[in-house]
């Protein structure tokens, strides 16, 4: 059951995304361009990026390609983007442009260092880089609690695949959280079990673990997404079809 008090819910909400995105009519200039055309809610929306290494697993191996010690942090990276409720501000917002040089520093904290598939991803979206967006970098918080919602991206998907969606829902009162989706030692996510639960460690070990311990809410659930059946959660059984669609229903009410 789902409790209107307090809760923590990871979710795979590209369906939701689909619903909240409209296309432009084309035209010659930019028939190949998207815009998101709900309006945003009543609050203002701040974003924080945390650099930090999960020491507890090991991301790059000891020896390099060429076989020699390998050089730098070895543990696993964890690029965290949180949208929150924050302060109106006179300061300029991201923009579709500063959304994407996050990429660079994804695994290379503070050392650019762009993979050939981000530069990909980034030059594809070369008519949209100077679109503002509506988060403010690191602006003050909105005094107040509110529910959060662990946001889980796509296959090899960076952090912010849907910050358009992420920035709608901060403006309607929730903290949105997530991290880029990575194999258990590559950028690159991988297609088997490893790769999966790595990325379900990301988010339940290393992200929920230190919000259960911040959390002061008597109750939460916490919803997979789509970790059904990895070996997180093997002691207990997946949700039904029915629970799968109540869900989706549920998310559509945003």
């Amino acid at each position: 059951m789902l409790r209107k008090t307090c809760f923590l819910t990871t979710c795979f909400v590209l369906s939701l995304a689909t619903i909240l995105f409209k296309t432009i009519p084309s035209s010659a200039q930019d028939s190949q361009l998207f815009r998101f055309t709900e309006a945003p809610g009543p609050q203002a929306v701040g974003l924080r990026v945390v650099e930090q290494y999960d020491y507890s697993r090991t991301y790059r191996s000891a020896i390099d390609d060429l076989g020699k010690p390998a050089v730098g942090e070895r543990a696993r990276p964890l690029q965290t983007l949180t949208w929150y409720p924050a302060q109106k501000t006179a300061a300029k917002p991201m923009t579709v442009g500063d959304y994407g040089q996050l990429g660079a520093t994804e695994t290379s904290f503070g050392k650019p260092d762009i993979a050939a598939g981000m530069k990909q991803w980034i030059d594809g979206m070369q008519p949209s880089l100077g679109n503002p967006m509506w988060a403010v970098r690191d602006a003050s918080p909105l005094a107040g609690r509110f529910p959060v919602v662990i946001y889980a991206p796509s296959f090899s998907a960076m952090s912010w695949e849907n910050a358009d969606l992420c920035e709608y829902l901060a403006s309607h009162g929730y903290v949105v959280i997530a991290s880029p989706d990575m194999g258990a030692t590559t950028r690159e996510m991988t297609s088997d079990v490893a790769g999966i639960d790595a990325q379900a460690a990301d988010i339940f070990q290393s992200l929920g673990e230190r919000l259960y311990k911040l959390s002061k809410c008597p109750d939460y659930v916490i919803n997979r997404g789509h970790y059904f059946g990895t070996s997180m959660f093997s002691e207990e059984a997946g949700l039904s079809d029915d629970e799968k669609h109540a869900l989706i229903d549920y998310l559509k009410t945003f």
